[in-house]
């Protein structure tokens, strides 16, 4: 599963993945969001996620150019209580230190108030690294191996 927003100008804002084996949906940030671009992709998860159950969201912010000051309010307070209720367990933040990137982590992780796992990372493999060390990846249905366990 793959799907990426695009702007007005047909210039790419946001990417997104599902990372297979870990219930994670992957988020890829670039440039400039506006509230309205950020709401798009958030409400479009709902939906993916109603199809695909994910635990986890890789939010990759470190080519971002913007601090989402005003998208962040209705993440804490709308988007991730749904989102919990459909199973979020964490978020994984991704940034550069000193970006726009970390300044909407930060915000993010403060409004939050820890209604979900929030950890910071640099790199996105980072990330997949620490999904890898803090549980077992989900196995496939069509695994043999897991057929004989049923």
């Amino acid at each position: 599963m793959e799907k990426e927003f695009e702007n007005e100008f047909g210039k790419a804002y946001c990417k997104v993945n599902h990372l297979n084996g870990f219930n994670t949906l992957v988020l890829t940030w670039r440039g400039y969001t506006t509230k309205l671009q950020v709401e798009t992709v958030m409400l479009w998860l709902e939906t993916c996620v109603k199809q695909m159950p994910s635990d986890t969201i890789i939010n990759d912010c470190s080519n971002i150019l913007s601090i989402w000051g005003d998208s962040i309010n209705w993440l804490s307070r709308i988007w991730v209580p749904k989102m919990t209720a459909m199973g979020l367990k964490q978020i994984l933040h991704v940034s550069k230190a000193n970006s726009f990137g970390f300044k909407i982590g930060e915000e993010m992780e403060k409004a939050l108030n820890k209604q979900v796992n929030f950890s910071y990372f640099i790199t996105r493999e980072e990330a997949v690294q620490f999904l890898g060390e803090n549980r077992p990846l989900t196995p496939s249905v069509t695994d043999p191996a897991n057929e004989a366990k049923r």
